[in-house]
């Protein structure tokens, strides 16, 4: 499993996390401007190198995790899973699928 570096949910002052994954890259989660954004992180988890995957709207993600029985809040739902990846390839290929099961009603 991977390790939680940081986990910020205070609204308007900022809502992410950053999660170092089994392999060692580190990934920043970021719910901003109504859309999520997961960063690959360099320079030891200090700068954002390059968006890895992106969901461009937070409302349309909360409503497909709520319909699909996710009681919790979007950074939540992606910190739960995330923290379990061993790459940013397994990452995007997971998330990828995982909203492809959310749009087909399947948990």
């Amino acid at each position: 499993m991977g390790k939680i570096i940081t986990y910020k949910q205070e609204g308007p002052k900022g809502i992410f996390s950053q999660i170092k994954l089994n392999n060692g890259d580190r990934v920043l989660i970021s719910i901003a401007k109504g859309e999520i954004r997961i960063f690959k992180l360099k320079f030891f988890g200090l700068i954002p190198a390059s968006t890895v995957w992106l969901y461009p709207s937070l409302h349309e993600f909360f409503d497909l995790t709520q319909k699909n029985g996710y009681d919790d809040m979007p950074l939540d739902v992606l910190v739960n899973k995330v923290k379990f990846f061993d790459s940013i390839t397994q990452l995007q290929t997971e998330l990828n699928d995982f909203i492809t099961d959310l749009n087909s009603d399947k948990k």
